[in-house]
């Protein structure tokens, strides 16, 4: 296992009013292992802003990717870009980050507030920052940093920086600073939080200093965490041979990591071999979709084939099941860890013998192959999926 891995996650809200967001967050990987994230704000808010952003975030990926001059692809996305009849301008502000499988990082910032770098637990201002050109009268910065593990770069749009804008506390808007305190504070309550945890903690303290209609405008934050691998293993479904249930319980059991069973039918070989016994989770609700139980030596026992449905619905939308949920524990399990061993049971479940209920190992597999190929693709995961 790699020593370290990178946990890079956003949370963004729409500006109060509006159906889309003004800002895009987008991701990809490079041919050579490169990850590339790319926040670009557009001009204005709603479907024009969305418009201008999606694009900038589209054409950034390309041309970053291809080792494009900051400058020459700042020319081609302005001569691209529909113009705004009201300001005359034709771009979207961006911060773009290149980061290699070794742990460098080349930051391109423009019009953004200015990415927050923190290490150690303490605000780092890189003297690696140079304004390299100006375009549209907005500079061009660039900063290429050799990063560590527990370093993190927290970046977000101006919603965020002048949350508050008005305001008799904050005249002048809550600022970059107001946003790094926080992060600090953040993390100095729990050195291990995710990407995802604290860009939702930014913004949700941006909308409370915003007042009651809020936010006024949209807001996105993004974070990366360079840190050590974290990995969890899931099980779901019996295997296809009744004599491997031993070794299948004792196989989660020994695993080194988080531990999760989706399932009842799997809960209950895990207990039996084990010696141990499932129980209800008197604090989960089924408002919101099957209940959890508990087991000794397992971090969570959700439902079955329902429950890894929402999540995968969840994890190509990047919206959180209900609140506490057993997709929600699921989901947020999943994320907050970078190695991720699915075993996959083949055995046809005897409670699924009714022909008008589908397959359920065919469904199964479906969907945990399809919770594995967007937790790879979209959040940079390392996923095994094995069948038993």
């Amino acid at each position: 296992m790699p020593p370290f891995a990178f946990d890079i996650d956003y949370y963004q809200v729409f500006k109060n009013g509006q159906h889309v967001c003004g800002d895009t967050f987008m991701t990809a990987r490079g041919a050579d292992g490169r990850i590339i994230a790319v926040l670009s704000d557009g001009l204005g808010s709603g479907v024009k802003a969305n418009i201008l952003s999606t694009m900038t975030a589209k054409m950034a990926l390309k041309f970053v990717d291809a080792n494009w001059d900051v400058k020459k692809y700042c020319e081609v996305i302005s001569s691209v870009l529909p113009i705004c009849k009201e300001r005359g301008l034709n771009y979207s502000t961006f911060t773009i980050l290149d980061l290699s499988p070794e742990g460098q990082v080349r930051i391109f910032e423009q019009g953004n507030p200015s990415f927050l770098f923190i290490r150690n637990g303490r605000l780092i201002e890189p003297d690696a920052r140079r304004v390299s050109e100006e375009y549209h009268n907005l500079p061009i910065s660039t900063t290429t940093l050799d990063l560590m593990r527990e370093d993190r770069i927290i970046f977000f749009s101006d919603g965020i920086s002048q949350a508050g804008t008005g305001t008799a506390e904050y005249p002048n808007g809550w600022g970059r600073s107001g946003a790094a305190d926080l992060a600090l504070k953040v993390i100095g309550r729990n050195p291990q939080v995710s990407s995802l945890k604290i860009c939702e903690t930014i913004i949700r303290e941006a909308r409370i200093k915003d007042g009651p209609i809020n936010p006024k405008d949209d807001v996105t934050c993004a974070a990366v965490y360079l840190r050590t691998p974290r990995r969890v293993m899931v099980l779901s479904g019996p295997p296809f041979n009744k004599n491997l249930d031993g070794k299948y319980a004792k196989e989660l059991a020994a695993f080194d990591g988080q531990k999760v069973i989706c399932g009842g039918t799997t809960a209950k070989i895990v207990a039996r071999e084990l010696g141990l016994e499932v129980r209800p989770d008197l604090n989960s609700s089924s408002r919101f979709g099957p209940p959890t139980s508990l087991l000794d030596g397992i971090d969570l026992v959700t439902e079955g084939v329902l429950t890894l449905s929402q999540v995968l619905l969840a994890l190509q939308s990047h919206k959180a099941p209900q609140s506490e949920s057993g997709a929600y524990k699921l989901y947020y399990t999943l994320l907050e860890n970078d190695y991720i061993d699915i075993v996959a049971g083949t055995r046809i479940n005897d409670a699924y013998q009714d022909p008008n209920f589908p397959n359920q190992f065919v469904l199964r597999r479906s969907v945990l192959e399809g919770i594995a190929k967007v937790l790879r693709e979209k959040y940079f995961k390392e996923v095994n999926v094995k069948l038993v």
